[in-house]
């Protein structure tokens, strides 16, 4: 081998190298960002299926105790359930994803948002609250 071929050689491993580490980026975000939006439509599924059969949201220590949830330490997720009052009664959950990307849900639609909700500002949790709360799945 010629020292130029291995130059070349050399080159092309460094730029497969580098393209390898910049493409799993935006990978791995989408794969925090997905984690968190089926924890949180879990979360929606276990509320709203308690909700049928009893009539109000439970706090989430409710759902881990019937194992209709289990507990993720790595995942921060905040609920809030709200009974009776001016607007009924309807929860919202965020959780949030490894890529710091918030996702909601709740009683307001089958959608999973990077927002919170319309009409829903005072019910759902800040990012803030999401980035501290329970630990839920």
């Amino acid at each position: 081998m010629s020292i130029p071929n291995v130059i070349v050689a050399v080159s092309i491993s460094v730029a497969v190298l580098i393209a390898a580490v910049v493409g799993t980026g935006p990978a791995i975000r989408f794969a925090q960002d997905a984690v968190a939006m089926e924890s949180a439509a879990a979360i929606r599924d276990a509320e709203n299926g308690f909700f049928a059969v009893y009539g109000f949201y439970p706090e989430g220590d409710q759902l881990v105790a019937l194992h209709l949830l289990h507990r993720n330490e790595n995942l921060p997720v905040f609920l809030r359930p709200i009974n009776g009052g001016a607007m009924g009664s309807y929860f919202c959950v965020g959780v949030r994803a490894g890529s710091g990307t918030t996702w909601y849900g709740g009683s307001i639609s089958n959608e999973i948002l990077d927002h919170v909700p319309a009409g829903f500002a005072a019910a759902c949790p800040t990012a803030a609250q999401v980035k501290a709360g329970r630990h839920l799945q």
